[in-house]
């Protein structure tokens, strides 16, 4: 900020010390006063800020403007005024998403008239409670097993809903997430890059970004699954997924930092260190000379991992590496069923008092005082039988009578498609939980391409989008993008744009 931007206000402190602040108002008159500086980055400075109406203690995101971002500034600050406007909310649709650390509310955006800047108010996240997960690494403040689980369960919740929106996150990286160690709960910050994938703002942060981002790509919501993924893998395994032995001897060759070399290493020749298939990256027998025991411990973290979680992640690096394969990745939901199920089954008590991940088939150490732990047993282990059982004499029950089947069940939808390229009508009637064939419809489109679920709690209709392709739903005057994986609430009217220029479908009847 320069002078001009703010006006100087004299007030005098408990102490009785005289001290100046700097007062900026919000768009809409709110006047905030601007404290110390607490980081800076490429385009923006994060300084500590106080609402003067109520004493509230917030931060002042600024960013600064220059010829080289002023384009980028733009639609950061579109991202915010529709976050101001369309704020994340819970399943419900109604109650704030807590972990979101966005704009304030409706009075957050400031201009600066006299730099030509602006910036944004936010809340101010407890580090005590809360830390980056850089932090996390420390033996004495690492989670156990069943943090861990909330922590990614949370995390992934939060980036569902994001998707559920028909946004996409576009730069996950360890720096914007702040986890507590002792409860599981996230913030997530530097929310300015949310919106849907077709407006540019920053493609991502190496080690994290997908590999077609570094060639020709803008993120989307297949890109945030592989960066959410790296993300579990920072927190579980320590390093990068696609840093190993082939990567280390092209820098080595080359001459090259990570940094010069992060679009091949990192995009073009990108190749798991723990590739089911491929070992040319693998890092079981490398040594870093200036760290001998940096991947002996990666490599004993990754074995202790369970098998669901291992297979998660080649599902995304492995199987669904490739910008051709990129749809296999592991999806949001399908991380929280993994770890939903391991809180619930797969972790062993130490003597400790610590939760560790189990093992069904051998005795393995606590990952904090070296005990051995017991084996995990298998779900649904029958107790043996006794040699001689005592038959109990059978009792006959009732018939229960059946109850009739509720409308709900019989919730149906039909489409009005429409083919530009061959002008024809079609009606569509899909049932809940349907999946529609593309073919039948349009030839361009991948089978399933659309689900329709019911949910019977909020008497809602959804069609879920399972292609490749980001649809344009128009509710009258109002346009929305529903990428890939995301869900549209269907009323009557609705009209769904699935490919540009040739395939439409309205919603003509819901019954």
């Amino acid at each position: 900020m320069i002078a001009g931007d703010y006006t100087e206000r004299k007030r005098r402190t408990q102490s009785g010390k005289t001290v100046v602040d700097k007062v900026v108002k919000s768009t809409t008159g709110v006047e905030y006063s601007i404290g110390k500086k607490l980081g800076a980055g490429g385009v923006a400075r994060v300084f500590r800020a106080r609402r003067l109406s109520d004493k509230k203690e917030c931060v002042f995101k600024e960013y600064v403007p220059s010829p080289e971002s002023r384009r980028m500034h733009n639609a950061i600050k579109r991202n915010i005024q529709n976050l101001m406007k369309n704020p994340l909310t819970e399943d419900d649709g109604k109650t704030p998403l807590q972990s979101f650390i966005g704009p304030l509310d409706k009075d957050s955006l400031i201009e600066l008239p006299q730099s030509k800047g602006f910036g944004y108010v936010m809340e101010l996240v407890d580090t005590k409670s809360f830390l980056p997960v850089p932090n996390l690494w420390h033996r004495d403040v690492y989670p156990d097993a069943q943090i861990i689980c909330k922590a990614c369960i949370n995390i992934a919740h939060l980036f569902r809903r994001v998707h559920f929106k028909g946004w996409c996150y576009k730069d996950i990286n360890e720096g914007n997430i702040y986890i507590n160690n002792q409860t599981g709960e996230i913030r997530i910050i530097d929310c300015d890059n949310i919106s849907v994938q077709s407006t540019k703002t920053i493609k991502g942060t190496d080690g994290y970004m997908a590999p077609e981002v570094y060639v020709t790509s803008t993120p989307d919501t297949y890109t945030d699954y592989f960066s959410m993924a790296v993300l579990f893998y920072r927190l579980l395994v320590g390093g990068y997924p696609m840093d190993g032995k082939k990567t280390r001897q092209y820098l080595l060759s080359n001459n090259l930092s990570v940094q010069e070399a992060a679009s091949t290493i990192y995009g073009s020749m990108a190749v798991f260190a723990f590739d089911p298939k491929d070992r040319s990256n693998e890092i079981r027998k490398l040594v870093d000379p200036l760290n001998p025991q940096l991947y002996e411990i990666q490599t004993r973290r990754w074995n202790r991992l369970p098998i669901e979680i291992q297979q998660t992640f080649c599902q995304t690096f492995s199987t669904g590496l490739t910008n051709v394969n990129r749809n296999k990745r592991a999806t949001d939901r399908a991380w929280m069923k993994t770890f939903e199920v391991l809180k619930a089954s797969g972790l062993v008590k130490c003597k400790c008092g610590k939760l560790n991940f189990g093992d069904k088939q051998k005795k393995v150490e606590c990952n904090f005082c070296k005990a051995k732990l017991p084996m995990l047993k298998s779900v649904g282990t029958q107790p043996p039988k006794p040699i001689n059982p005592v038959k109990k004499p059978t009792v006959q029950k009732p018939p229960v009578q059946k109850s009739p089947i509720s409308t709900a069940e019989l919730t149906t939808v039909t489409f009005k498609a429409r083919r530009d390229i061959a002008p024809t009508r079609l009606d569509i009637v899909a049932k809940r939980k349907q999946q529609l064939q593309g073919k039948a419809i349009y030839a361009g489109l991948n089978e399933g391409w659309m689900r329709i679920e019911y949910s019977k709690s909020k008497n809602m209709l959804s069609a879920v989008n399972l292609s490749n392709f980001t649809w344009t739903i128009s509710d009258g005057g109002n346009k929305n993008a529903c990428a890939p994986g995301g869900r549209v609430v269907l009323k009557k009217g609705l009209v769904i744009t699935v490919l540009k220029r040739q395939l439409q479908l309205t919603v003509a009847d819901i019954k």
